[in-house]
């Protein structure tokens, strides 16, 4: 084989071809595979929602928590709706955000939005420690009914 310049030359000119081709198809499987992903994390959710009753949020919150909660519940479930590409009137108060709905794996900024939005409604801060503890919607509406009756806006806790 003759290694000239002009041999280098093709070589490097079929490296770019190769590479001008190679980068556009990389990013379109990386593409492809990550809605894959999404939609077997989305599958995965709406089977396990498919398992409980539908109920609307006043109904939720009436059917599942005590009277002092219900309000706050209901509340929750609302905020919720928007941070989740699922219809949540299968929801279940103990059904894990992460593990069971995919919160995480659905959209990864929704978590943190979401407990953004519940400190901003009900005037409560989530602390990192506090957070992973609080693995299910009861769990959530515990604590904020522990921070309002010791805030004592209790009969606060909805806006309209």
């Amino acid at each position: 084989m003759n290694l000239t310049p002009q041999f280098f030359d093709y070589a490097v000119t079929a490296a770019k071809i190769l590479g001008a081709i190679a980068l556009p198809v990389g990013f379109v499987v990386s593409w492809l595979h990550g809605k894959r992903q999404d939609e077997r994390e989305r599958f995965r959710a709406l089977a396990h929602l498919a398992k409980n009753p539908p109920f609307d949020p006043a109904a939720f919150a009436q059917t599942y928590f005590p009277a002092d909660q219900v309000d706050i519940a209901r509340r929750l479930r609302e905020l919720l709706v928007p941070h989740l590409p699922l219809v949540l009137a299968r929801l279940h108060p103990d059904d894990c955000l992460v593990e069971d709905l995919r919160m995480d794996a659905l959209d990864s900024m929704s978590t943190c939005e979401f407990v953004l939005d519940v400190e901003k409604e009900f005037s409560v801060k989530i602390t990192q420690a506090e957070s992973a503890r609080i693995r299910t919607l009861r769990d959530l509406t515990a604590h904020v009914a522990q921070h309002l009756i010791r805030s004592g806006t209790q009969n606060n806790a909805s806006k309209p």
